[in-house]
């Protein structure tokens, strides 16, 4: 009993003094990956979209201001949608993304050890390649704006050196020159701050 009592209280020791030096630094860098959802919102009557599963990873960098934050990141990203005609045809499209997106954020709670925060900004997104899975589709979208500006909101946990956040993204500007074509993208990811 008493070794476990003094193995926790060292734990809890350890932990406290890992979040401190990684408070006290206002500069992080960090890697992050997680999951998304995209959906294709479009003028064209003959195609529903839905969304389909996707992902990201990249870089992030945070600077601490005081209740306040900056995070910009560099994501590679695959977005999936797929298509129905009227024809009740599955089709499917991948687009993969180069995203560039800066935030500023507020931390709702801190106690140190764990941060509640909310966010929003501007996101910056550069097509690299999009691959439909029939050319039907891939006619009716051809002329896609390769790069794009967008918002993104949302709201994490940090824990320690941890953090979870789930984030929305939204399109300034329609990303198809024929098309009325604006995508929008919940993501939910996880990170880890290296110092």
């Amino acid at each position: 009993m008493k070794k476990n009592i003094v193995f926790y209280l060292t734990m809890l020791v350890a932990m406290a003094s890992f979040t401190s030096a990684h408070a006290q630094k206002p500069f992080h860098i960090g890697i992050k990956a997680g999951a998304n959802f995209t959906e294709m919102h479009s003028n064209i009557k003959e195609y529903n979209s839905k969304s389909a599963l996707g992902y990201g990873l990249g870089a992030m960098v945070r600077l601490d201001l005081a209740a306040f934050y900056l995070q910009s990141e560099l994501l590679f990203v695959e977005k999936n949608v797929k298509f129905k005609n009227d024809s009740k045809e599955d089709f499917n499209s991948e687009m993969k993304h180069i995203e560039l997106p800066i935030v500023l954020g507020i931390k709702v709670i801190d106690t140190g050890v764990l941060k509640v925060r909310a966010f929003g900004g501007g996101v910056f997104n550069y097509m690299v390649k999009d691959n439909f899975s029939t050319a039907v589709v891939g006619d009716a979208f051809k002329g896609f704006n390769k790069a794009n500006m967008g918002y993104k909101v949302g709201a994490g946990v940090d824990l320690g050196k941890l953090t979870v956040d789930l984030s929305y993204d939204g399109g300034f500007k329609d990303i198809s020159k024929n098309y009325d074509t604006k995508p929008s993208t919940f993501m939910v990811s996880a990170g880890f701050f290296i110092f």
